[in-house]
């Protein structure tokens, strides 16, 4: 595959922990870490993002999916006794 593409692949195993996963957190608020967005897609279109991730074109980097949650206004939440 690398002499045909000019590609290589990589498997690897990720120990996720939490201490790690703050750690990622600390370097992404400190601007040390950034992700490139390459797609931004409404949540409606998750098949989309999908195909994507398996291969569709799409622009080079991060696909992410957007929520709007819409205004409803206070909804209150009544206990039943007994």
């Amino acid at each position: 595959m690398q002499k045909r593409y000019g590609v290589r692949a990589a498997y690897f195993y990720v120990d996720v922990t939490t201490a790690r996963l703050n750690k990622i957190t600390e370097l992404f608020d400190s601007g040390k870490l950034v992700t490139h967005v390459g797609t931004v897609l409404p949540l409606e279109d998750a098949r989309i993002a999908h195909e994507m991730l398996a291969g569709r074109p799409h622009r080079r980097g991060k696909i992410r999916a957007r929520y709007r949650f819409s205004t409803l206004g206070t909804v209150e939440i009544q206990r039943r006794k007994g």
